[in-house]
C-alpha cells in the first residue's frame, strides 16, 4: 500500500512538471508569434514605402520622358512593382497562415494543460483516499490488538491464547488483493470501507467462536475434575481463573489480580 502511495505521489510530481513545461512552451510560442507579427508589420511598411518611392519615380519618368525606350523602361519597372506587390501579398498570406497555426497550437496546448490538471486532481483524490484507507485500517488493527482474549490457569499459567495479530496480515493482504482487482476493472476504486468493516466483523466473530468453543471444552473438562472456575467480573474482560486449591483459595472476597485489567478484580464463579 505504501509503495502504491509513493507511486501516486511520483506520478503527481511528473504531471505537475509536464504542466510547467507546457506553460513555458505556451509562453515561448506566444512570444514568437508576437515577434513574427512585428516583423510582418515592419516588412509591410517597408514594402509600402518602397512602392510609394517607385511609384513617384514612375510618375516622374512619365512626366519628363516621351521616348519609347523610356516608356518601355517605365512599363518594365511597373511590372516589377506589380510582381513585388504580388510577392508581398503572398508573404502576408503565409504569415497569416503561420499566425493561425500558432493560435491553433496554443489552443491545443491549453486543452492538454487542462487535461493534465484534471489528471493531477484525480491522482490527488486517489492519494488522499489511499491515505485515509490506510489510517482507518491501522485504527482497526489497533482496536483488534486491544481485544486479545486469554484463558489462564491461576495468574500466569496461560494454556490458550488467540493471537489477533494474525488479522493484521490477513486484512492487509485482502485489501491489497482487492485493490489490484479493482484497479484492473473500469471502476479503479479502493476497497470500500463498509466491506472492510464487514470482513473485519466476520473475522472477529470466527475467532470468538473458536475461543468460546475452547473455553466450553475446558470448562466441561474442569467441571468433571471438580475444579472451580472463575471469570473477571469487569466488562469486556475474558480472563478466566481456575483454582487448583479448591474453594479455600476463593474465600477472601473473591479478589485476585487480573493480568488483563492489571488490577485486583472481583471474580465471579462460572
Amino acid at each position: 500500500m505504501i509503495k502504491e502511495i509513493q507511486d501516486l505521489k511520483k506520478e503527481l510530481q511528473n504531471q505537475e512538471k509536464q504542466i510547467r513545461d507546457l506553460q513555458i512552451k505556451i509562453q515561448n510560442l506566444t512570444k514568437e508569434h508576437f515577434n513574427e507579427k512585428m516583423k510582418m508589420n515592419q516588412l509591410i511598411q517597408q514594402l509600402q514605402l518602397e512602392n510609394l518611392n517607385k511609384t513617384d519615380q514612375l510618375n516622374q519618368i512619365s512626366m519628363y520622358s516621351n521616348q519609347t525606350n523610356q516608356t518601355n523602361k517605365i512599363n518594365k519597372e511597373n511590372q516589377q512593382l506589380k510582381n513585388e506587390n504580388q510577392n508581398l501579398l503572398t508573404k502576408i498570406t503565409q504569415l497569416q497562415q503561420i499566425q493561425d497555426d500558432s493560435k491553433s497550437q496554443i489552443f491545443k496546448l491549453n486543452d492538454l494543460k487542462e487535461d493534465l490538471q484534471n489528471q493531477t486532481n484525480q491522482f490527488k483524490i486517489q492519494l488522499n483516499s489511499s491515505e485515509e484507507q490506510k489510517r482507518l485500517l491501522l485504527i482497526t488493527i489497533e482496536s483488534i490488538k486491544n481485544q486479545n482474549n486469554q484463558l489462564c490457569f491461576d495468574q500466569h499459567d496461560c494454556i490458550s491464547q488467540i493471537n489477533f495479530n494474525q488479522i493484521q496480515e490477513l486484512l492487509i493482504d485482502a485489501l491489497i488483493k482487492k485493490k489490484k482487482v479493482q484497479y484492473q476493472s473500469q471502476q479503479k476504486q479502493l476497497m470500500p470501507l463498509n466491506k472492510l468493516k464487514v470482513f473485519n466483523t466476520i473475522l472477529q466473530n470466527y475467532l470468538l467462536i473458536i475461543y468460546q468453543k475452547q473455553l466450553s471444552e475446558l470448562i466441561r473438562t474442569l467441571r468433571n475434575a471438580s475444579l472451580p472456575i472463575f471469570q473477571c467480573s469487569l466488562v469486556n474482560c475474558n480472563f478466566v481463573f481456575i483454582s487448583r486449591d479448591g474453594n479455600q483459595s476463593c474465600q477472601v472476597d473473591n479478589h485476585y489480580f487480573c493480568p488483563i485489567c492489571e488490577i485486583s478484580c472481583n471474580f465471579k464463579r462460572l
